[in-house]
C-alpha cells in the first residue's frame, strides 16, 4: 500500500527489501530491489545499497550490471554536479571490483576511468590510496598521484592529498619538491591551504631536530606572497609556533592577545589557536584585560630618543585605550623600508653609529647618577 501512493521514495523500497532479508527470503528481496531500480534508476543511494546486498549473498554479475548501468547514465549527465557523480560510481565500482575480483579488475576500472573527458581527480586519489594501503604497493600509487599531477597540478585539494601521501611514507626530501611544485601552479587563495601545511610541515621538521631558519624563510615567503593578510604579520605569524599536543599559552596576557586577534585568528585557517581562544577566552567577556587593554596615566622617566615621540601625543586623555586592536592592526600592516645592515654601512659609517649609540648610553647613565647625587 505504501509503494503505491511513495514508488519513488528510495527510502520505502530499502525498507521493504530489508524486511524480507530478516525473513531469510533472499529471493522476495532481490526481487523487490530489482523493481525499486526500476523505479528510480538514477537514486545513487539505493542502487550501492543493492549492489551491497546482491554481493553479500553471492549474486556478483546482478551487481556488476547495476554499476555498469549507473556509468551509463552518470556519463550522459549534463549538469554541474555530473563530474563528481560520475568520480563516486567510479569509486564505488573500484572498491567493489578489488573485493570481488582482485587487484587486475580494480586497476582496468581506473584505466578506463582515465580515458574518460569529465575524470575527476578523486578518482585518481581512490587508486592512488588503494594502491598504497589496499595492495601494499606503494610505487603504483606514487606514480598514479604522478600521473595526476600532470592534470591536476593547479587543484589545491589533489595537491594536499599527495602531499599526505608523501608525508605516509616518510619521504620528507620529496615533500619539499612536492611543495614548490605545487607553489608554482597555485596562485592567490587557492595556494593558501597549500602554504598552511608547507609552514606547519616545516614546524614539525623544526620540532624534530631541524634549523628553526628553515621555518622562518617558508613564513617570510608566505607573508610576501599575502603582504594584506593581517594573520601573517608579527606575533600573530608565528604563534602557530607554540602550540603541542593540545596546549598553547595562556596566561593572562596571551589571552588578551588572543581576545584583540580574535577576527584575525578566525579568519585564517582554523588552528589550535582558534580553538585555544575559542576554550580559553570566555564567551561572556568576564575575564579582566585591564592590563592588556588599558592605557598608562603617566609615564616613567624615558629615554632621551623618546622625548621627541611622547611630546606628540595627547597629553590631556587619561582613560582606556578603546581602539588598542585597531592600533596595533594598522602597525602591523605598516610597509616600513627594509632595515639596512650593519653589513651593507662602510666601515666609517659604522664607527659612527657605534660612537652614536656608545655616546647616548654613557650620557644617559651620567645624567642618573647625577639625579642620585
Amino acid at each position: 500500500r505504501a509503494l503505491a501512493s511513495l514508488r519513488f521514495y528510495p527510502e520505502i523500497w530499502y525498507e521493504f527489501g530489508s524486511y524480507e532479508l530478516a525473513g531469510n527470503d533472499i529471493v522476495s528481496a532481490e526481487t523487490i530491489f530489482d523493481n525499486a531500480l526500476e523505479a528510480l534508476p538514477k537514486c545513487l543511494l539505493l542502487n550501492f545499497a543493492a549492489c551491497d546486498i546482491y554481493e553479500a549473498r553471492g549474486n556478483v554479475e546482478k551487481a556488476k550490471s547495476v554499476f555498469d548501468k549507473l556509468l551509463k547514465n552518470a556519463a550522459l549527465d549534463k549538469d554541474e554536479n555530473a563530474m563528481n557523480r560520475l568520480a563516486l560510481v567510479y569509486i564505488q565500482y573500484q572498491k567493489f571490483l578489488r573485493r570481488v575480483d582482485g587487484v587486475a579488475a580494480a586497476r582496468a576500472i581506473f584505466k578506463s576511468a582515465r580515458m574518460h573527458s569529465k575524470i575527476s581527480s578523486r578518482v585518481y586519489v581512490a587508486a592512488a590510496t588503494m594502491e598504497h594501503l589496499v595492495n601494499k604497493n606503494t610505487e603504483i600509487a606514487r606514480r598514479i598521484f604522478e600521473l595526476g599531477m600532470k592534470q591536476f597540478a593547479s587543484e589545491a585539494w589533489f595537491v594536499l592529498e599527495y602531499i599526505k601521501f608523501v608525508k605516509m611514507v616518510n619521504s620528507d626530501n620529496e615533500i619539499f619538491t612536492l611543495f614548490e611544485r605545487a607553489l608554482k601552479s597555485l596562485k592567490g587563495n587557492e595556494a593558501m591551504p597549500i602554504w598552511e601545511q608547507y609552514k606547519e610541515f616545516c614546524n614539525q621538521v623544526v620540532g624534530q631536530g631541524g634549523d628553526v631558519l628553515l621555518l622562518e624563510k617558508v613564513e617570510a615567503r608566505m607573508a610576501e606572497a599575502y603582504p594584506d593578510h593581517p594573520g601573517l604579520r608579527g606575533l600573530l605569524s608565528v604563534a602557530h609556533r607554540y602550540e603541542s599536543y593540545g596546549l598553547s599559552p595562556d596566561t593572562v596576557d596571551d589571552l588578551g592577545f588572543y581576545r584583540r586577534n580574535q577576527t584575525n585568528i578566525l579568519k585564517s585557517k582554523p588552528t589550535l589557536m582558534a580553538q585555544t581562544f575559542a576554550t580559553l577566552v570566555d564567551p561572556e567577556g568576564k575575564m579582566d584585560t585591564s592590563v592588556a587593554e588599558a592605557a598608562p596615566t603617566d609615564f616613567p622617566n624615558l629615554p632621551e630618543f623618546l622625548h621627541n615621540f611622547v611630546s606628540k601625543l595627547p597629553t590631556n586623555y587619561r582613560g582606556p585605550v578603546k581602539q588598542v586592536t585597531e592600533v596595533i592592526n594598522r602597525i602591523r600592516m605598516l610597509q616600513l623600508p627594509p632595515r639596512p645592515s650593519t653589513r651593507d654601512l662602510p666601515t666609517s659609517s659604522k664607527k659612527r653609529s657605534l660612537g652614536t649609540m656608545k655616546g647616548s648610553t654613557t650620557d644617559i647613565y651620567t645624567r642618573r647618577q647625577k639625579q642620585r647625587l
